[in-house]
């Protein structure tokens, strides 16, 4: 980790690996215990 670990395309392929996945529902932003959730694709985001 750090400066010169990574490439530019190395980061642009980790960005497109994640595009258009999300989670469902949205996470509160102050919880506590378990939060069921599940991850959603959306190919148009």
């Amino acid at each position: 980790m750090g400066e010169g670990a990574y490439s530019e395309d190395d980061v642009k392929a980790a960005a497109r690996a994640f595009t258009g996945w999300a989670t469902k529902p949205t996470m509160p932003p102050f919880f506590f215990g378990p939060f069921p959730m599940e991850f959603q694709f959306d190919p148009s985001d």
